[in-house]
């Protein structure tokens, strides 16, 4: 039928016809093609964006880490911490200390010991959700390490959270021992929060690989732990690497990237989570 119907047309209208089936598959060709190169663009420039603000957010952990070993060690060097050490350590006069100096403070938890590792005083410096599992007991190794005039900052395992510890020694004005500054600082759902505010993208701190604070918030108001992550990106911080992948959670598909947290001893702790709709 088709055959005798073209057979029946004259000769302008076949070429026609032909003409503009010719047309009209290279355009659906060429339509399929853009469609699929522009998704890939899309899908690209989404996971370089993800890329991009993970490494700032990673910087900005490494800042924090900065900022609490440098708060701590200027806490340490104040000469009448020295003083008050060297007079017997009195309670009444390290809780009169902290009060001055509090504002210079990270938020986490402050502890002063003695020469003799007994932590004498302590002090919680703003709004820290568990700080009685952040609290070392007297000789604790981070003590000991100040008490040895090691100076250092590490991200180790407390509480069931990741937290930034600081220990300086305190020394007096004849460069005697006379005690030891311990500073910890949790990377908890306040510290994804000032991150997010930051960079306006939720975050996901994980202990080890374990979710343990985000800045997600259920529909009903609760703080969400964090989902569980993805397995490509845990695969590669195995490795220590940085990736960026997709993920569904919370009812979104979100593009997360992941950078493995490491300790001094250049262990993998958990891990700095980003997620992007």
């Amino acid at each position: 039928m088709p055959i005798a119907f073209m057979e029946n047309l004259r000769l302008r209208w076949r070429l026609a016809i032909v003409l503009s089936i010719a047309a009209v598959v290279p355009l659906g060709l060429v339509t399929t093609v853009a469609v699929r190169l522009v998704t890939a663009g899309l899908e690209s420039g989404q996971q370089a964006q993800t890329d991009r603000t993970l490494r700032v957010a990673f910087n900005l952990l490494l800042a924090h880490v900065r900022d609490v070993f440098e708060q701590a060690s200027r806490f340490a060097e104040r000469g009448e911490l020295g003083h008050v050490l060297a007079a017997g350590g009195k309670r009444a006069a390290l809780d009169e200390l902290f009060g001055r100096v509090e504002d210079q403070l990270p938020d986490g938890v402050v502890e002063v010991a003695g020469a003799d590792g007994r932590v004498l005083a302590r002090r919680v410096v703003g709004a820290v959700a568990q700080p009685p599992s952040l609290l070392l007991p007297d000789g604790a190794a981070p003590i000991r390490r100040a008490l040895s005039y090691e100076r250092r900052v590490t991200i180790e395992r407390a509480g069931g959270l990741l937290v930034v510890r600081a220990v300086a020694p305190v020394l007096d004005d004849a460069f005697h021992l006379r005690g030891a500054v311990v500073v910890t600082a949790p990377l908890d759902a306040e510290f994804a929060d000032s991150l997010k505010a930051q960079l306006a993208t939720d975050i996901v701190v994980y202990l080890g690989e374990t979710p343990s604070a985000s800045s997600f918030v259920a529909p009903g108001g609760e703080r969400e732990r964090g989902f569980p992550a993805p397995e490509p990106a845990l695969e590669e911080a195995r490795r220590g690497r940085m990736s960026v992948c997709e993920a569904p959670a919370y009812g979104r598909a979100l593009s997360v990237g992941c950078a493995p947290v490491i300790d001094l001893e250049a262990r993998t702790v958990g891990l700095l989570c980003v997620a992007r709709d």
